[in-house]
């Protein structure tokens, strides 16, 4: 994926989720002064709507509803290119599209993942704004 996606900030997006080198929950809560198990370590956009869900790269590529339509449109591309991937359940296609090498897929992915971390870095700040704004 390094020879394939040419924008340098998807590259970098992919490869520190690909590295856990991210600022998901899963790994933020190993850095915190206070550790926490996995199990606590919640996606904080899920939770504005009182959802407790593990938020790791599993959750974010393929379940958080806070990108459903961002990965509505990433899976059509793919379904479009390989048609049996719909067939499979959510976790073989995650483990597939981690490790797909076909270009226009490793693209879309990286493509993906780079804008879906930058609207959940500008949710997030709007909910801390908002918390501030309140105190």
């Amino acid at each position: 994926y390094l020879n394939i996606v040419k924008n340098s900030k998807h590259r970098i997006t992919l490869s520190k989720f690909r590295l856990s080198a991210h600022d998901l929950e899963i790994e933020r809560g190993r850095y915190d002064k206070k550790s926490t198990t996995p199990e606590q370590r919640h996606c904080k956009l899920c939770q504005i709507n009182d959802d407790l869900i593990m938020e790791d790269e599993y959750h974010f590529l393929m379940i958080c509803p806070s990108f459903n339509k961002k990965r509505d449109s990433l899976l059509e591309k793919i379904f479009k290119i390989f048609p049996n991937v719909r067939s499979m359940n959510l976790k073989d296609q995650f483990i597939w599209l981690m490790s797909q090498e076909h270009n226009i897929c490793t693209i879309e992915i990286a493509k993906f993942i780079s804008q879906s971390m930058e609207l959940r870095t500008k949710e997030l700040e709007k909910t801390l704004y908002k918390d501030c704004a309140q105190v």
